[in-house]
């Protein structure tokens, strides 16, 4: 299977594109620095230029089967200032328009059969006492109106190609991800409990994650939303359902 990835070079993107290479897929990585990102990711991969204006050649789609994105400035990189916030959505939605854009453009040409995207377990309520799934509605906060903006951009598409919509939870590993972030905090001692410590906190594996993505390449009916979280058993603090 031939799969045109975004956002390969981010700490799920290096984790799927090695197991994606492990099982034979043929990579096609959109990346706007080549020479890092030929660092990042050894093995046999196409790489292809992402100009600064994020506008992408239709051929780029020529003979690919399944398109899967996972671009976005990191949540943890800065502070959510007003600035940052629009870096946040853009950086989310300006790609898929231009994608989107691409597949139109490409309509005689290219063999896409899915999409899968990556979201957020932030579209949902913040609410403590809340156990949410696939069905609850958005909360109301910047991250959760960010969700809707970022599965909505595929609209356009949708009653063309299937797509898999991942909200993705913490995504815990060794090399990077949350665990980055606090593990440094921790080791000098002046780690804490984040926010309220009430609230949930979802979370998931690198591994297991990346096991959810490669699961929805094959499953033709695993379309439209799904919860990329440890389930109820085996997560006590967090209980939103895969």
């Amino acid at each position: 299977m031939k799969i045109l990835l975004t956002g390969a070079t981010g700490f799920l993107g290096q984790e799927l594109c090695l197991n994606l290479q492990r099982k034979d897929h043929s990579l096609r990585v959109l990346c706007r620095n080549v020479e890092r990102a030929k660092k990042q990711l050894p093995g046999p991969v196409d790489f292809i230029q992402w100009d600064s204006s994020q506008q992408i050649d239709p051929s780029c789609l020529d003979g690919v089967d399944v398109i899967i994105n996972l671009v976005g400035e990191s949540v943890y990189k800065k502070r959510w200032n007003d600035s940052y916030k629009q870096q946040l959505t853009d950086s989310r939605i300006k790609p898929i328009q231009s994608l989107i854009q691409a597949i139109h453009s490409n309509k005689g040409s290219h063999q896409i059969k899915k999409i899968i995207s990556a979201s957020a377990i932030g579209y949902y309520s913040v609410d403590p006492s809340l156990e949410v799934d696939e069905e609850s509605p958005q909360g109301d906060h910047f991250f959760g109106e960010l969700c809707q903006k970022w599965e909505s951009a595929w609209q356009e598409i949708e009653s063309q190609i299937p797509v898999t919509k991942i909200r993705i939870g913490l995504v815990l590993g060794k090399t990077g991800g949350a665990l980055s972030q606090m593990i440094p905090l921790f080791q000098k001692k002046i780690g804490a409990i984040l926010g309220s410590g009430k609230q949930w906190m979802n979370w998931i594996h690198l591994e297991d994650l990346t096991q959810i993505f490669e699961t929805a390449l094959d499953e033709k009916k695993l379309v439209g939303i799904v919860n990329g979280v440890a389930d109820s058993a085996t997560n006590e603090i967090g209980r939103a359902k895969r």
